[in-house]
């Protein structure tokens, strides 16, 4: 899809913090396929221990394989209970 607009899938779990952590799943922003592009990753984790996180997280570039592409992120949710969780990890091959 060269130029095309597409999204990525990406889930995984936040960095320990307060000892829970949370779950958090969804789809990059729509982007054209061009070279270095990124996406941004826009949503809320599930609910654990009575509470939930806001994120946004731009990703890394695009790196491109046979077939197809995927993005690193690493960042942060926003402050929830008086604290945050780290997340990092890489979306699904698109």
């Amino acid at each position: 899809m060269p130029d095309g607009l597409h999204t990525h899938y990406y889930n995984g779990t936040t960095l320990v913090t307060g000892r829970h952590d949370h779950r958090y799943s969804g789809s990059t922003s729509k982007d054209p396929d061009t070279m270095g592009h990124t996406h941004v990753m826009d949503d809320f984790t599930e609910t654990s221990d009575k509470h939930k996180h806001h994120y946004k997280i731009q990703t890394g570039p695009a790196i491109y394989m046979k077939n197809g592409h995927y993005h690193c992120y690493q960042g942060n949710t926003d402050m929830a209970d008086e604290h945050m969780h780290g997340m990092n990890g890489c979306t699904a091959i698109s």
